[in-house]
């Protein structure tokens, strides 16, 4: 019972702390990477829901599937992380996305 609790609530608690963390963030690529991130908590309840698996793909793994979502959110997540950190080295701080 706990670990389903779990599967739920903590997704949904990470998702709501990432989005918050986008609202302090002054740059425009942090505030998207949090964003992101958010997303991809929230996706990742994907898992714990069924869905009918068509006969002519009987030889995908169906929790990969489920999974990809948030697995590219989280890459997306990372590209604006490194695209935040490269203005910054170089002094060319992004705007603030008001």
């Amino acid at each position: 019972m706990s670990a389903i609790l779990a599967g739920w609530l903590v997704p949904i608690l990470l998702g709501f702390g990432a989005h918050f963390a986008s609202k302090r963030c002054k740059g425009r690529n942090a505030q998207k990477a949090f964003r992101f991130s958010a997303w991809g908590f929230w996706l990742l309840m994907l898992i714990h829901i069924t869905f009918p698996l068509p006969f002519y793909l009987f030889f995908l793994n169906w929790m990969i599937i489920k999974i990809i979502p948030s697995v590219l959110l989280f890459m997306a997540a990372g590209r604006s992380v490194m695209k935040e950190m490269r203005a910054q080295q170089k002094g060319e701080f992004t705007d603030p996305a008001v």
